[in-house]
């Protein structure tokens, strides 16, 4: 009971303890492995979660929610085919209940196995008729079985957003079977480069510039792919390469801000920071604003670029990085004419203290965050307040001191 109180109260570390405690005295109680279950679960540590409702199963073949929460644990880490067989065990265990079946269609139909999944889900609805969940997955199945592309789309995007890439890749090349486009290739290229498989990632690149090779998106993740790889010299052959077969002010801009990561010798920097001044100028002079079209293209081409190579060169930067930001300042200013209206200073807060606000990707796992941290920890309270803004999910220690701090 104690062991329960702690996990409705979220003090899953006590509760914890308190369960082992009690299955020390008694390890015969299949209720207590599934509360364990549960409170690793809110712990993040599926593994263990999933061995104490297989030890709850083992005591009581009938515990349903125990068979459904190893199933769905399988199913989150998109082990699909073990999930499928958890289900089955629970049904020939004589569990006849609409979650099994249901649980068991989504594990199906994410297989693939559509025509099973319509058939299950059929047998859910026998048990829970008017279920509104089953009966929404049941027209989705029966659509699926007439767009098997749409399943294997809607699932690799699924996988895709929930950063299982490995999973994601599995649906969007069972997707390039039965209709190929150049989106698919650079979905299982970004999926690639977040499991760091990057040899992998530039083979389905290649494979893709094959089938379209005037494709301007597959042609810009391939030469940037170049370029992160430090083969610059081979992206930059590469860009001029296609500049005459491919149109894009994307690629253009790419090319022209191309700089390498690390420089051999003193001559090389020069060659690159001579080129980079020079592409620049004309990037500033040509860089066409005058409708609608011209302007969206202007944007989405130098939406991501940064210069942050150019600080590797050791050379002051001022003057090139203001004639940069006069670019973009020029781009946005038609994108958005609100806001390039001057504004009124704010008024001080009731003690006279101004407001400084932070606002970035890195104040969690991406450590960048620890070599600015410093100006936060250090600040004369008594003159600022300061105000944090977080645009990731992850959180670490290091997001607990932006918060402290903030």
């Amino acid at each position: 009971n104690l062991g329960i109180l702690y996990y409705e109260t979220e003090r899953y570390r006590d509760a914890l303890e308190a369960l082992i405690h009690a299955l020390n005295i008694d390890e015969t109680q299949a209720n207590l492995y599934y509360s364990v279950g549960l409170v690793y679960e809110k712990l993040n540590c599926p593994h263990e979660a999933a061995e104490a409702y297989k030890k709850a199963i083992a005591i009581d073949s009938v515990y349903l929610d125990a068979y459904n929460n190893l199933g769905n644990l399988l199913y989150q880490d998109c082990q699909f085919e073990k999930a499928e067989v958890v289900y089955q065990k629970a049904i020939a265990a004589g569990l006849n209940h609409a979650s099994i079946y249901t649980n068991l269609g989504n594990a199906l139909i994410v297989q693939g196995k559509i025509d099973e999944a319509i058939q299950v889900y059929q047998q859910a609805l026998d048990f829970e008729p008017s279920n509104s969940d089953i009966l929404k997955n049941l027209k989705i199945a029966r659509q699926y079985r007439k767009h098997p592309d749409r399943l294997y789309l809607s699932f690799g995007h699924h996988f895709y957003d929930q950063g299982q890439y490995s999973a994601a890749v599995i649906q969007y090349k069972k997707l390039l079977d039965i209709s190929p486009n150049p989106q698919v290739y650079q979905k299982i290229f970004s999926s690639f480069i977040s499991l760091k498989e990057f040899q992998k990632a530039r083979d389905v690149l290649e494979e893709g510039i094959e089938h379209y090779p005037e494709n301007k998106e597959l042609q810009y993740a391939f030469i940037q792919m170049l370029i992160d790889c430090g083969q610059t010299q081979a992206a930059l052959d590469r860009s001029n390469s296609i500049r005459k077969t491919v149109d894009s002010l994307a690629l253009k801009v790419q090319n022209a801000l191309m700089l390498p990561i690390l420089y051999k010798e003193s001559s090389e920097i020069q060659f690159f920071r001579t080129r980079f001044t020079e592409e620049l100028q004309i990037l500033s002079q040509e860089l066409p604003l005058n409708n609608t079209q011209e302007i969206e293209k202007a944007l989405n081409a130098f939406n991501g670029q940064a210069n942050f190579c150019l600080a590797y060169q050791g050379q002051n930067d001022l003057a090139l990085q203001i004639q940069y930001g006069q670019i973009l300042q020029r781009i946005m200013s038609v994108c958005y004419p609100d806001w390039v209206k001057p504004l009124a200073m704010p008024s001080l807060t009731a003690e006279g203290k101004i407001r400084v606000g932070y606002i970035s990707f890195n104040m969690g796992p991406r450590r960048l965050g620890e070599l600015f941290i410093g100006w936060l920890r250090h600040c004369d309270r008594s003159q600022f307040e300061i105000y944090c803004y977080y645009l990731d999910r992850r959180v670490d220690d290091l997001t607990q001191q932006f918060k402290t701090y903030s």
